[in-house]
Parts: C-alpha cells; structure tokens; sequence
C-alpha cells in the first residue's frame, strides 16, 4: 500500500467508520445497549492487548509501521470508558469519548504527516 493509499484509507475508511460508531451511540436502543457495550469494551481490551503484547507492529496500513503504537493505551481506555459510560446509561458522554479519541488520533496523523 503506498502512501496515497494509505492516506485515502485513513481518511475515507477510518475516520468515518470511528465517527459512525461514536454517533450511533447516541441513536442505539436501550435493548442493544449491553451488546454495544460488550463490543466496545471488547476492542478496548484488544488495543491493550496489542499494547501489552507489542502485536501488529508492521501494519500495512501504517506502511510497515504502527507507529500509532504508542496510543494504544489511550484508545484502549477510551473505548473500556465508552462501554461503562454506555452500560450507566449516559450515551452522550460515551460518544463524546470516542469523539475525543478519534480527534486525538487524526491529530496524532496529521502531525505525524508533518514530520
């Protein structure tokens, strides 16, 4: 994948699949709400362990690199946060989690970009 394509994937595919899934909490039915939950807190603990275990350090998408590594702990707790916040009840403070992280880290790519 080259660099062009890497950005494109970035921007058109996960951008908008993190901003989907942030929003749709606000819209979900409360009969989905454990499930919901249950799926974040699942990729929360799959970033953590990708962070722990120091897996899929050669991303494609990253052109070899996952030189996002280093946020892995950041969105792990992001998305453990979404999933408590979701299960209390509050929707809107679980989207506006995943909002944050995914500022975060399109600001972390952008800067990245620059270097």
């Amino acid at each position: 994948m080259d660099i062009e394509q890497r950005r494109l994937y970035f921007l058109f595919g996960c951008i908008p699949v993190r901003m989907l899934l942030a929003f749709s909490l606000l819209m979900i039915p409360n009969s989905l709400v454990n499930f919901v939950a249950s799926a974040l807190a699942s990729i929360g603990v799959s970033f953590a362990t990708l962070y722990t275990l120091k897996l899929r350090m050669n991303a494609s998408e990253g052109g070899g690199k996952t030189w996002w590594h280093y946020l892995r702990p950041l969105h792990a707790v992001s998305y453990l946060v979404a999933a408590y916040l979701l299960l209390m009840g509050n929707k809107q403070h679980a989207s506006m989690i995943l909002i944050l992280d995914l500022f975060i880290g399109a600001f972390a790519w952008h800067k990245k970009r620059r270097v």
